[in-house]
């Protein structure tokens, strides 16, 4: 469904970047970019651009002391204008203007656990929800989506932390039922490249690699990029962060507008593209 992807897409745009400065591996990276959630830093995500199956776009995000207040979306496809969807923290549901794409996030504290919660809404109705918290290293979340005449309410659950070098990425779909579906993601980093690391998923038992992720400096932050190639086969994701003190964008060049079909696509909250099993 285009509106849930339009809303869904924010997901992957919240980290704010903690404790990098003292890292310099491709592995330590991906662990930064999600734990960050849960703490604030000196940088933050700037903008985005990706290559997925033959579908183009951009994101470029803004920040209001210290937390995403907006992003603009530029999907490239002719004909089609930018988009902005608004974020709003900790507010009450009745203060959305019910028009076009609006999330909440609001923050609370069980014990000595923080949990976050999003909730995103197109023109005032819910399309989904989704909490985080982080309990012994681990970062869970479950993520909800109302039912309709033709479908049922989903839920999913996930699980991400890093044992032995390794990153892992565990998610249960339709968590809640009789029959639940498992997938395995993890992420290695590579012994010849401090600034690399490859992303392996398993199937049927067998681990495959979908993407390489590499880390490069910038002249004023870092960006790191995943991305896959084959004889018959190319996307990347880019993402590029910025010191808080530097205001303009990290991308220095404009891309070449890309002619694609309107396919729905989104991105997760660690920026891996996310799709239904």
């Amino acid at each position: 469904m285009y509106q849930e992807t339009q809303m869904k897409k924010i997901l992957f745009s919240l980290p704010l970047l903690a404790g990098f400065a003292a890292s310099n591996t491709c592995t330590d990276l991906v662990v930064n970019n999600n734990e960050s959630f849960f703490t604030f830093a000196n940088v933050h995500r700037d903008s985005s651009y990706f290559f997925v199956d033959s579908a183009a776009g951009s994101y470029k995000y803004f920040w209001s002391d210290g937390k995403l207040d907006s992003m603009r979306t530029d999907r490239m496809i002719e004909g089609l204008s930018p988009s902005v969807e608004y974020i709003y923290w900790d507010i009450d549901e009745t203060a959305l203007t019910g028009k076009n794409y609006e999330a909440i996030i609001s923050q609370s504290k069980s014990g000595d656990t923080v949990i976050y919660t999003q909730k995103n809404f197109y023109v005032g109705e819910l399309e989904d929800s989704i909490t985080y918290k982080k309990i012994d290293g681990h970062i869970y979340s479950l993520s909800f989506a109302p039912g309709g005449p033709d479908w049922d309410e989903l839920w999913d659950f996930s699980d991400f932390y890093l044992s032995n070098d390794t990153v892992f990425y565990k998610k249960t779909y339709d968590y809640y039922t009789d029959n639940p579906r498992y997938y395995t993601q993890f992420i290695v980093g590579d012994p010849e490249n401090d600034l690399r690391c490859f992303e392996y998923e398993m199937n049927e038992n067998e681990a495959t690699v979908r993407d390489t992720i590499e880390l490069n400096y910038t002249e004023k932050g870092f960006m790191f990029r995943y991305h896959r190639s084959t004889e018959d086969y190319y996307n990347f994701r880019e993402y590029f962060f910025v010191y808080d003190e530097e205001e303009t964008t990290a991308i220095r060049k404009l891309r070449p507008t890309v002619k694609i079909s309107p396919k729905a696509r989104y991105f997760d909250l660690l920026g891996r593209y996310k799709f239904t099993k």
